[in-house]
């Protein structure tokens, strides 16, 4: 009796399958379990395999998910580069958004109310700039054949010949990404600069002289006609 009391307080129960083992022991010989802490490893490496699943399998769905609820759009802003000696204004034009953008027109406003309308010429030939692109933009008046066109063409650009003390001039871009969505836009230019791009476009085409030859005069002089 002594001794099976003896046997009973030596041994314990497995955890897992209840069978008897000693006191002392750490695995069962039955099931083979631990049974100190070292048994929750292997349900911690159980979760931790799930995890590394689960973000695997997020990693894939996430970007899919996103393109599918989440308009991509563009994301333009402009740099100043350079004036060029014939009146060009040399930009950079980034896309630092998720789509590409085009080019579709540019205009030249000045503090008087005039607006001018500007080609655009890129380095590459292209209009596209695709996302995280940047393009070196040439901005020039437009010159039209049009002799409607041209003469109001020739006044606006007349008029900013006259700008003296007036705010500086703002170029515009339209631009419209994959999506349809316009954009538009704005940098600065100062007086001189707006003013050379001016005469550059009044001597640029002898269309523009067409009904209304325009008069180049010193800044601050008012112009005979303005119309």
């Amino acid at each position: 009796m002594a001794g099976a009391q003896v046997d009973q307080e030596e041994t314990k129960l497995c955890r897992a399958c209840c069978h008897a083992m000693p006191v002392a022991a750490n695995k069962c010989i039955a099931c083979g379990s631990v049974q100190n802490w070292q048994r929750f490893l292997v349900f911690s490496a159980t979760i931790l395999s799930l995890l590394v699943a689960l973000v695997s399998v997020l990693t894939v769905a996430v970007p899919v998910m996103t393109k599918i609820f989440v308009t991509p759009t563009a994301k333009p802003s402009l740099a100043f580069v350079e004036f060029e000696d014939g009146g060009g204004i040399r930009l950079t034009v980034a896309n630092s958004g998720d789509a590409a953008m085009a080019f579709r027109s540019a205009s030249v406003v000045a503090g008087n109310g005039s607006a001018v309308r500007a080609s655009i010429k890129t380095d590459t030939g292209g209009f596209v700039v695709k996302s995280g692109d940047i393009a070196l933009v040439t901005i020039s008046p437009s010159q039209f054949t049009d002799p409607v066109i041209a003469a109001r063409q020739a006044r606006e650009l007349n008029n900013m010949v006259y700008l003296a003390g007036l705010p500086v001039c703002r170029l515009f871009l339209e631009i419209v990404d994959t999506n349809n969505k316009e954009y538009n836009p704005v940098i600065s230019i100062d007086y001189a600069r707006c003013k050379t791009f001016a005469i550059s476009g009044i001597l640029a085409n002898s269309q523009l002289h067409l009904n209304d030859p325009p008069v180049i005069a010193a800044p601050g002089l008012a112009p005979a006609d303005r119309h």
